[in-house]
C-alpha cells in the first residue's frame, strides 16, 4: 500500500514483519523524509517517548515532517485502511 501512493517504508530494511520500536540510531541512518508515530509526544513519559524527543531526532526530522496516524489506522488493516491511505496521501502531498 505504502508503495502505491509513492512512498517507501525505510524500517523495512531492519524491521520484522510487524511492528516494533526502532532504536534511534537506526532511525538516524536511514535518513528518512519523515516519520509516521501513534501519538505525538508532547512531554516523554517513558524512555521510548523520551527518544522521539532526542536532539539528534528533532535536527533530524523536524515536528513538521511527522505524521500522527491513529493507532488504528496502522493496527487493523480491515476496514481502517482507506483512512491510512488517506491519511498518508495528504502528508506526502502536503511535504512535497
Amino acid at each position: 500500500m505504502i508503495r502505491n501512493i509513492g512512498a517507501d517504508n525505510a524500517a523495512a530494511s531492519f524491521a520484522s514483519e510487524g511492528a516494533r520500536q526502532a532504536p534511534l540510531e537506526e532511525v538516524l541512518k536511514l535518513k528518512p523524509d519523515a516519520l509516521a508515530l501513534f501519538e505525538a509526544v508532547e512531554k516523554p513519559g517513558d524512555q521510548g517517548a523520551a527518544l522521539l524527543s532526542h536532539p539528534a531526532l528533532a535536527a533530524a526530522i523536524p515536528p513538521s515532517r511527522r505524521l500522527i496516524i491513529p493507532g488504528n489506522q496502522i493496527v487493523c488493516g480491515g476496514s481502517y485502511l482507506p483512512d491510512l491511505i488517506r491519511s498518508i496521501s495528504a502528508a506526502l502531498a502536503a511535504w512535497r
